[in-house]
């Protein structure tokens, strides 16, 4: 237990170092610009925005997708798997 907790703070220490969390930018600046338009377009559904954000950014780094800016597939699937927790 020890050793795999070991690896899994030296997996997450190197990809998510000051250095390395500049390749999370790019999604971030795309999925901010996404929220502004949306909170533009829908400015009372700031919790689906936020969500869609989250989504895109982490969806898009991790599995490399292209996230729709509404309606997702994938961020609805993450969301309702995840809301039970919450």
């Amino acid at each position: 237990m020890f050793s795999r907790r070991r690896r899994h703070r030296r997996l997450l220490h190197q990809e998510l170092n000051a250095t390395n969390a500049t390749h999370f930018h790019p999604y971030e600046l795309k999925a901010t610009y996404g929220l502004l338009r949306a909170l533009l377009d829908t400015p009372d559904d700031l919790e689906s925005d936020l969500r869609q954000m989250a989504g895109e950014t982490i969806m898009g780094w991790t599995y490399g997708l292209e996230i729709k800016p509404k309606n997702d597939l994938y961020v609805e699937t993450a969301a309702a798997g995840l809301l039970p927790h919450f």
